[in-house]
């Protein structure tokens, strides 16, 4: 019986904590915005926007907060009430008209809030407990929203989504496959830390970004321009061994994300499409242990931890990362005006630059402190293969370069 008073007891302090907080809250004038804030410690905030120059006032509540009696203010715009244990709200709750973005993230919920304003146009359900968001009511103005880490599994055919959504988030709610049924206006879909076994056939056609990192991928399709307005590709931590020999991007497509694959190589004709991508391409944690020649890549690219031994007739981009590679040889490789390289220590057989490479290069190390390769040159390989090749030993900085005339 002592227990069961302790528990009352405890429950009751919890509701007489809240009601102080929320007094201490609604007592502010002209009230925007209301949100919880992340933190490490064991105290909680709610941070507070009010008054007409939006000052912003700090709260301290315990982590249990509920809403029974609560009347939010009828200026309210955002609120954000992450992290809190609430696991329902109480019948009939009222909001406000005016609101904008709404944030429950981190939460006991089994299910939709209902009679949401038609006015919310952000809302993140995500970190709950929602098996189905079948039966859930959207705000006619919905553009972004968040159902992450819901264990979701999977989504009904009869699936209904607003028709203004732009942007969905449904990283890691254990779907097996990428759903159809998704707004044809939809631009982001963001499906990482997911199950899913295969790339999708159907696309919303509006779709622009596409997040599917953290699954079981083993295939990418070779016509990815049928899905035109899709300008970036996230693929890193999947199952690929290889990659289309007939690759085909969609038009100014801008960022494919590769990385910890399990690739091997990339295909000969990979300079049609590695030339479209005017962004970046990530193949770093992969297994290529080398470098199509005479290609065009990416201004940025990143092919950190890989097995590459030799760079070689390579036009270098400008932000290249090659860290973490058992590189031997670097021969005949452009170097860019302003070029940033990431390089980790290597002991190389040999390098080679041509004049103007070379030129480049002094440049860059003399110019900017951050540029500074962690190789070093030995010279009892070195000397004698720039010999054979008619070239010059020059240094710049501590490092020895065999430089030859352009064009040889």
């Amino acid at each position: 019986m002592l227990r069961v008073w302790q528990t009352i007891a405890a429950a009751v302090a919890t509701v007489a904590a809240a009601d102080d907080t929320w007094t201490s809250v609604l007592a502010l004038p002209n009230i925007t915005s209301i949100e919880t804030t992340l933190t490490t410690g064991t105290q909680r905030y709610i941070e507070v926007r009010h008054g007409s120059d939006s000052n912003l006032t700090t709260i301290e509540f315990s982590s249990n907060l509920t809403l029974d009696g609560v009347v939010l203010p009828k200026s309210l715009q955002k609120f954000a009430l992450n992290r809190v244990n609430l696991s329902a709200f109480p019948y009939g709750f009222q909001w406000p008209s005016t609101l904008k973005s709404m944030s429950l993230s981190d939460n006991k919920l089994t299910e939709c809030v209902s009679d949401l304003p038609e006015s919310i146009s952000t809302l993140n359900y995500g970190g709950n407990r929602l098996t189905s968001i079948q039966a859930c009511q959207w705000p006619k103005a919905l553009e972004t929203l968040t159902v992450s880490g819901n264990a979701l599994q999977r989504m009904s055919l009869s699936q209904t989504w607003p028709d203004g959504l732009k942007e969905l988030h449904m990283d890691n709610t254990e779907l097996k496959y990428v759903p159809s049924t998704f707004p044809e206006g939809l631009r982001q879909l963001h499906l990482n830390k997911n199950k899913i076994k295969s790339f999708p056939k159907k696309l919303p056609s509006d779709l622009q970004s596409l997040s599917l990192s953290y699954n079981k991928i083993k295939v990418l399709p070779a016509h990815l321009n049928r899905f035109p307005k899709l300008g970036v590709l996230e693929l890193a931590n999947n199952h690929l061994k290889s990659l289309p020999s007939d690759l085909v991007l969609p038009k100014d497509f801008h960022i494919l994300r590769l990385s910890n694959n399990n690739l091997t190589s990339l295909p000969p004709k990979c300079n049609s499409w590695l030339g479209q991508i005017n962004g970046s391409i990530m193949l770093d944690g992969n297994q290529l242990s080398a470098l199509p020649k005479k290609v065009t890549f990416p201004p940025e690219t990143n092919v950190a931890r890989n097995q590459l031994t030799v760079l070689e007739n390579l036009s270098l981009p400008k932000h290249f990362n090659v860290n973490e590679n058992p590189l031997e040889r670097v021969s005949r490789v452009t170097v860019m005006d302003g070029s940033v390289w990431q390089t980790s220590p290597a002991v190389l057989k040999s390098f080679v630059l041509d004049e103007k490479a070379f030129k480049s290069l002094d440049s860059l190390m003399r110019s900017y402190s951050f540029f500074k390769l962690g190789w070093t040159v030995d010279a009892a390989t070195a000397d004698p293969a720039c010999a054979a090749e008619s070239g010059v030993i020059k240094q710049v900085k501590d490092i020895s370069v065999c430089v030859v005339p352009d064009g040889s």
